[in-house]
């Protein structure tokens, strides 16, 4: 999966890769990046976004993104990083295959806490089914 980085709400206070997708970008620069990264990782069969709270939340960003996605028979798992996330919505729109991170592996970052997490997402996919739980 292509971990794509993308602009946070914190943006002016963190240091950003040199690709990183942001919302002042026209949907042409954002595909231009995406099929960077994509060219980069050619097994990659879907897309989350790393940091992107302030780019998720913008749609004609999602949607830029989520055009490639559905060109390239790539899926999209929705960070959760911003309860404002316009990633469902542009899947939807587009009939990109989507879904959402439950849990964060390693929001604390100590074995003992991610053994945790890591059980609770088990127990989740056990009680409905499914699970998608995000780690670095």
């Amino acid at each position: 999966m292509l971990h794509l980085p993308m602009e946070p709400k914190e943006g002016d206070s963190l240091a950003l890769e040199k690709n990183t997708v942001n919302s002042e970008m026209a949907s042409a620069g954002i595909r231009q990046i995406l099929r960077e990264s994509l060219s980069r990782i050619p097994h990659a069969r879907g897309l989350n976004p790393h940091m992107g709270s302030k780019a998720t939340e913008d749609p004609g960003v999602m949607e830029a993104i989520m055009e490639v996605l559905k060109e390239d028979g790539l899926y999209y798992i929705d960070s959760q990083t911003s309860a404002h996330s316009a990633g469902m919505k542009a899947a939807r729109n587009r009939g990109v295959p989507a879904g959402q991170n439950g849990k964060f592996l390693d929001a604390v970052r100590k074995t003992e806490n991610i053994r945790e997490s890591f059980r609770a997402a088990v127990a989740l996919a056990k009680k409905e089914g499914t699970a998608i739980a995000s780690g670095h």
